[in-house]
Formats: C-alpha cells, sequence, structure tokens
C-alpha cells in the first residue's frame, strides 16, 4: 500500500504493508488505514483508492497481492 501527498507525510512513510482478511474492498482498506492513523481524516470514505493505477470505487472487491495506493484527493 503507497500513500502520497499529506498523507504520506502524516504518516512518516511511503508504503504500508497491510494483510486484509479475503473479500475485502477499496472502502475496507480505507477503513484500516484510518483506524491505524486516526490523524488522516474522520471519514475513511474520504480517501481515494487506487488500485493497479486505476481510482475505484469503495465497494470494489480487492484481490490478493495488487498494488494499492491512496491519496487525499485526485485532480479534476
Amino acid at each position: 500500500m503507497r500513500l502520497f501527498a499529506s498523507y504520506r507525510e502524516r504518516v512518516g512513510q511511503a508504503e504500508l504493508a497491510l494483510h486484509l482478511p479475503e473479500g475485502a474492498t477499496a472502502g475496507s482498506l480505507a477503513a484500516e488505514i484510518v483506524r491505524r492513523f486516526p490523524g488522516l481524516t474522520r471519514d475513511p470514505g474520504k480517501l481515494v483508492v487506487a488500485v493497479n493505477q486505476e481510482y475505484r470505487d469503495h465497494d470494489e472487491q480487492l484481490r490478493a497481492a495488487q498494488p494499492c495506493c491512496c491519496s487525499p484527493g485526485r485532480a479534476r
């Protein structure tokens, strides 16, 4: 799991190792990040999650070993 921008700065590292249960979604990934680092945001729904370099909805199911990243927002 890679972190970008202010998230990387707040956590103090660019990458995290996360182990999620089978059937986890991008939303459960966001919730786990907020659980571990509550100073990032109060609302996990505000985390932008990308999987395989594509932004994903929070209901998107993840597969093992997919490269994921998280950022505070995306350019429009």
